[in-house]
């Protein structure tokens, strides 16, 4: 039971965190394609929440490792991230799902939830990190305009998209896009200290 509760917690606290910088938005398919993926290795360590929109989490340790992201008093594979470093042309980007379902749910409970990605746009400098976030209601509004089109279904419980795209639209998205200031607000940014 202790275990659940942890894992609510913590699944409730990442949800927050992206859902904070302007709603996340939900893909079922991956933002990147294959021979995108990179290593970038100043990227791996410990590092500090300085500055965003998480006030709970500031100045706590996030770990990120080559493949995952392990949030603040994570233990085990319960709350830990898959993550996909990946770049286009010269933009860095980060791919993040949930793909371990917590070991303290049955069967019944894991049957019906579908891991979702979701994207954000990386830099990194000397022992600065910023992730910000692919707003979602930016992409709601050239949705609504008809200046984007991506295949998506619309999910009422969340009122917001679930993106249906494929990988390779979405590289094609990002592309255009990744630049733009609306769709990766800098006042959005999670902005991290190298520990």
């Amino acid at each position: 039971m202790k275990r659940k509760l942890h894992y609510t917690k913590l699944l409730i606290m990442m949800l927050g965190l992206w859902m904070l910088a302007g709603c996340v938005v939900h893909s079922v398919r991956p933002f990147y394609t294959p021979e995108l993926l990179v290593d970038v290795p100043e990227f791996i360590g410990q590092w500090t929440l300085v500055e965003g929109n998480a006030q709970e989490d500031l100045n706590k340790q996030f770990t990120f490792t080559k493949d995952t992201l392990i949030p603040p008093d994570s233990s085990g594979k319960s709350g830990v991230l898959t993550i996909h470093l990946f770049r286009i042309d010269d933009m860095l980007f980060l791919d993040l799902i949930a793909t371990d379902p917590p070991q303290c749910n049955t069967f019944w409970w894991v049957a019906h939830v579908t891991p979702v990605h979701s994207v954000a746009k990386v830099v990194v400098a000397e022992k600065t990190l910023r992730i910000m976030p692919l707003s979602s209601s930016w992409l709601e509004g050239v949705l609504k305009s008809g200046s984007v089109i991506l295949p998506a279904i619309w999910h009422d419980a969340q009122n917001a998209h679930v993106f249906t795209a494929s990988s390779a639209e979405w590289v094609a998205f990002l592309m255009k896009y990744g630049k733009d200031a609306e769709a990766f607000r800098l006042k959005d940014a999670f902005v991290f200290t190298k520990s």
